[in-house]
């Protein structure tokens, strides 16, 4: 819904929204592609390894046991590819819920601000990118584990804090 929100405010959500259509229609060999592949075998025994502790899930330096199918052997690890995973992985419903609640409300934040009329056109333009970028990340999440990256949650912690910082200042919400 968000997206779809956005889609029809922002021409440049909808340009992001239809190359993300196009490629996602485009993709082929699903079924073979060795990345892909790759990630359907590590999901499979993510979800195993979240099974056996779903509420609250295994801890931040938890791992599970992977099989290496290029190389043909199991080895044990810490990372998955999937963001929402992961988060299951380590901090369970419980945590995957915290989690997101407060990533879509600082998307739901930022929205609300962009609405203001006390914001300036720079601070309304960095507000447009991050709210952006964190929708963008939501999507690449799928297959890239933006929480298990500084760089990443450095970025998002920026634009967190960005938007706390606007909210402060207008004095809304």
């Amino acid at each position: 819904m968000a997206i779809g929100l956005l889609y029809i405010i922002f021409p440049f959500v909808g340009i992001l929204v239809k190359f993300f259509i196009a490629y996602f229609l485009t993709s082929s060999k699903l079924r073979t592609d060795p990345s892909l592949v790759g990630r359907y075998i590590e999901w499979r025994y993510v979800v195993q390894s979240i099974g056996e502790s779903p509420l609250f899930g295994h801890g931040v330096g938890s791992d599970y046991r992977l099989y290496n199918w290029f190389e043909g052997y199991s080895f044990t690890t810490s990372y998955t590819h999937n963001g929402y995973l992961g988060t299951l992985l380590k901090g369970g419903a419980v945590g995957f819920i915290l989690l997101f609640t407060a990533y879509i409300g600082f998307i739901r934040k930022g929205i609300i601000l962009l609405r203001t009329r006390t914001l300036n056109s720079s601070e309304r333009a960095f507000l447009r990118a991050g709210i952006t970028v964190l929708l963008l990340l939501t999507v690449a999440t799928n297959t890239f584990n933006i929480f298990a990256h500084r760089d990443v949650l450095l970025y998002i912690g920026i634009i967190w804090g960005y938007i706390l910082y606007i909210q402060r200042t207008t004095k809304i919400i």
